[in-house]
């Protein structure tokens, strides 16, 4: 028994994941053939049959609350089961199940899997200037830095737009690197949900500057925008 279940808020619940299973005979060779999906009962939700090929492979779609009861399966068949990698989307086993196993007789062999939906993030970080010695044109010196979520790593890149400016920032030192000017933004893109930040400007107050922040550092769990301003008077 095949079942999937899927979590996390934007979750698509409508939403199809492949699963392939691989099946071998006690002989270990490939189980091939056509197999009933049992329905009644309660087993399972999806009727029909699966069929496995000469290598023994068959594949199969379910969707949140999907379950799948394959019948007929000889003793001791053994089987592997994967599910098609979906970005932004995260598999894990439920109650001890596994992705491997062997078919016994009168044991129901049964594998749960959950989906959580972990959203990209996008981090925008505006740049204002003030006062009457306050430079227009500097380019200021700003650093990002993330810590992953549990479970998450980080990626090496993220793609950004600043104006009409596209590119990536690279992760180094464990930071990335960018520079605004007045009245400039940047758009970072593809923060995994859920890792918190801290924006640091580099050199405004080393050169005089009175900078004031708003939401420089937190969790990102939406969409979220960090201001500096720097004020400098004569």
């Amino acid at each position: 028994l095949l079942s999937k279940t899927v979590d996390g808020d934007g979750a698509d619940t409508k939403k199809e994941f492949r699963f392939e299973l691989t099946m071998k005979t006690k002989d270990n060779n490939p189980l091939q053939g056509s197999f009933a999906l049992d329905s009644e009962k309660g087993k399972g939700t999806k009727t029909g049959t699966i069929y496995f090929d000469e290598d023994g492979k068959g594949s199969i779609f379910l969707k949140d609350g999907d379950s799948a009861y394959i019948t007929g399966l000889p003793e001791d068949v053994t089987y592997d089961v994967k599910e098609t990698a979906y970005e932004n989307w995260t598999p894990s086993l439920l109650e001890n199940t596994a992705w491997s196993g062997t078919i016994q007789k009168d044991t129901l062999s049964e594998i749960k899997v959950k989906n959580t939906y972990e959203a990209k993030r996008q981090l925008t970080v505006k740049k204002t200037v003030e006062g009457s010695m306050g430079s227009k044109t500097k380019q200021f010196r700003f650093q990002l830095q993330l810590t992953a979520p549990a479970g998450k790593v980080l990626p090496d890149t993220l793609e950004y737009t600043k104006g009409d400016e596209n590119g990536t920032l690279t992760l180094t030192n464990g930071v990335y690197e960018f520079a605004l000017a007045h009245a400039e933004s940047i758009q970072i893109k593809g923060i995994p949900a859920r890792s918190t930040y801290t924006v640091t400007e580099v050199d405004g107050e080393s050169n005089g500057y009175t900078v004031t922040k708003t939401n420089d550092t937190g969790t990102i769990t939406e969409d979220t925008t960090v201001s500096f301003v720097n004020t400098k008077n004569g």
